[in-house]
């Protein structure tokens, strides 16, 4: 599909007051600013952005990264952590207020080999295509024949790598796969839940008001030494999973970042049409069809068939629709039950109904970019 032309947003300042200022700007667009979305966007809308677009430049969290260490020699890696949900922008979380995030930071892997960036949506197939890249930090007993494909996964706070990745961006091919909204923050919910104990757990009718609130209940937990969250599940790895999917596709102008973005709910035509991409290029090392190593993930669409609901365009998610998995002992309160498990609008309607417009306005710029 071809790019489209997308508003230009102001470029993010690297520190002081300014840069405060700038993400302020950028967030305007975010959950918090009333906005009207067209009343067509259901759980069965596929993206409109999807497939090879024009790329601009690097995504917009790496280029505040390369910002932030510019002329400064030696940097401490953890300066990054400014830029990462940092505890007085937690604070303000808990005093009541709702800033927008410093930092628009996503997870990066890249392959030098095969000039190859993939920048990781959450719960939007990331862990899907790992399985079949590989990851190079986490390689199993049988990976072996694949590890001339494995990717590396940036460390925000190393400089060197930072930098190599802004060299290479325009050269290397780069691509995301992004989700619908509405199925994707079902998906956030069922996930983050996984990680809390069911007593301190919100319903999803509090959850779809703000999805951020996960984050600031495993904080005040954190600060009062009580036991709510998984001691895995930070407050930082719960706002990490229920941020936008825009900052990991577009350019501190708000221009596209990427090279090709797929589509979750067509993830066997898009990774498909990923391939052929990749192949395509001038002395590109081939790249086979997934094998056995992706047989058992489930990300064929399982709700086309046998659902009048489900309009031929529904996805189940893998906690099982309206069910989601036992895991980490959740109680029924947070597995979201459905009469129709493929129906997932069933939880935008009736007494749901005021969570359509609350998740479509806080996500409002993937709904922009991706959506409409």
């Amino acid at each position: 599909m071809a790019s489209r032309v997308h508003r230009k947003r102001r470029p993010l300042l690297p520190s002081g007051s300014l840069f405060l200022l700038a993400a302020a700007v950028w967030y305007l667009g975010h959950s918090f600013w009333p906005h009207r979305t067209p009343a067509r966007l259901d759980a069965y809308t596929q993206l409109s952005l999807h497939g090879r677009v024009t790329k601009h430049g690097p995504v917009v969290g790496l280029a505040q990264l390369s910002a932030l260490f510019t002329g400064i020699d030696n940097p401490d890696p953890n300066m990054a952590s400014a830029l990462y949900y940092p505890g007085d922008w937690r604070q303000q979380r808990l005093a009541g207020k709702r800033p927008p995030p410093p930092g628009r930071l996503c997870a990066i892997m890249w392959n030098d080999a095969l000039k190859v960036i993939f920048v990781k949506n959450v719960k939007a197939a990331g862990s899907t295509l790992v399985t079949y890249f590989k990851d190079c930090a986490v390689m199993g007993p049988n990976d072996g024949p694949f590890e001339w494909r494995c990717l590396r996964t940036l460390n925000f706070g190393n400089a060197t790598q930072v930098e190599h990745l802004m060299r290479v961006w325009d050269d290397y091919f780069v691509f995301s796969f992004g989700r619908n909204v509405l199925v994707r923050s079902l998906s956030q919910f069922r996930y983050l839940a996984h990680f809390m104990q069911p007593s301190c757990t919100p319903a999803w009718d509090d959850y779809c008001r703000d999805p951020y609130v996960l984050g600031d209940i495993c904080e005040v937990h954190a600060q009062n030494g009580s036991s709510c969250c998984d001691p895995l599940a930070t407050s930082v790895h719960q706002y990490l999973h229920a941020m936008p999917q825009a900052p990991c596709m577009v350019t501190e102008a708000g221009q596209p970042a990427v090279d090709f973005i797929g589509r979750v709910e067509s993830f066997t035509e898009d990774f498909a049409e990923l391939l052929k991409q990749l192949n395509a290029r001038p002395g590109a090392v081939h790249l086979p069809p997934p094998g056995e190593e992706m047989a058992t993930i489930n990300i064929n669409n399982k709700c086309q068939q046998g659902s009048s609901s489900s309009k031929g365009k529904g996805r189940k998610d893998k906690g099982g629709g309206g069910r989601a998995g036992k895991a980490r002992g959740r109680r029924p309160l947070h597995e979201l039950p459905a009469s129709d498990p493929c129906n997932q609008m069933e939880f935008y309607s009736n007494e749901h109904a005021h969570c359509y417009q609350h998740i479509l306005s806080f996500y409002d710029e993937d709904v922009r970019l991706l959506m409409l």
